[in-house]
């Protein structure tokens, strides 16, 4: 989508619409996530820190700018911000996995889990 909004080969109506519907996915995402670190971060020692303010500042900061990015007027000054918005998502998501999630046994989790 990025590259077609680049290119003005889809509309802003269409781009606003999907980032709409990653927004409400990102935010859903990451009260679950928040509330689930603090959570493990009360339970013990093991699970001390998981969740800072400065991780929850962060999703505030990456959430904000996808609004701000949805509010470009046009693909040429949106899409480079989207690029750099998606990119900031992946070395977000890849420092939880590197932090968070390296001792977590994926395969040990309960059978509930795969429903989703």
């Amino acid at each position: 989508m990025v590259q077609y909004w680049g290119h003005e080969r889809v509309t802003r109506r269409e781009v606003r619409a999907t980032l709409l519907a990653l927004g409400t996915a990102l935010e859903a995402h990451n009260e679950h996530e928040e509330r689930l670190l603090r959570e493990l971060s009360a339970a013990g020692p093991a699970g001390e820190g998981l969740m800072s303010e400065q991780h929850v500042e962060e999703h505030h900061e990456l959430y904000g700018a996808l609004i701000v990015a949805s509010e470009s007027p046009n693909g040429a000054t949106g899409a480079p911000l989207l690029q750099f918005l998606f990119n900031r998502i992946l070395d977000h998501m890849s420092r939880e996995e590197r932090t968070v999630l390296r001792d977590v046994d994926f395969y040990d989790i309960d059978d509930a889990a795969n429903d989703f």
